[in-house]
Parts: structure tokens; sequence; C-alpha cells
């Protein structure tokens, strides 16, 4: 099989590739506000620069991490 192929093969064991994909997105975004809502508990207003650059970057890694070649 070859990646051109994958979209039109069926999910291996019943699981649609692309749903789990949006599932652990959705699941992420959770732990984003959760963690949000913990430094907001606590005092903490904003981020620095710094501190919002470094999420940035971690978040723009999450979602770009992607392994196909463009078409």
């Amino acid at each position: 099989m070859t990646r051109q192929n994958e979209a039109a093969d069926p999910p291996r064991g019943g699981i649609d590739p692309v749903a789990a994909l949006i599932g652990a997105c959705h699941h992420f975004a959770t732990h984003i506000d959760v963690l949000a809502d913990q430094l907001s508990a606590v005092g903490v207003v904003g981020l620095s620069t710094a501190d919002a650059e470094r999420v940035s970057d971690a978040i723009t890694r999450a979602f770009t991490a992607n392994r196909w070649p463009a078409p």
C-alpha cells in the first residue's frame, strides 16, 4: 500500500484515523483549558512574552506534525 492509496483503504481495526486525530485535538484542547484555569486560580493573569512564545511554539509543533508529503 502506498501513501497515495491510504485514503481509499478502509481503516485498520475499525478506527478512523481522522476521527482519532480529531478526538486527540479535542482532548488536547481540554487539557489547555484545564491548565489555563489552574493558572488563573493561582493568580496568573497573563503569560510573560517568553512563556507565551514557548506555548505558541509548542502548539505550532503539535499541529504541524504532518508526516505526509504535500500534494
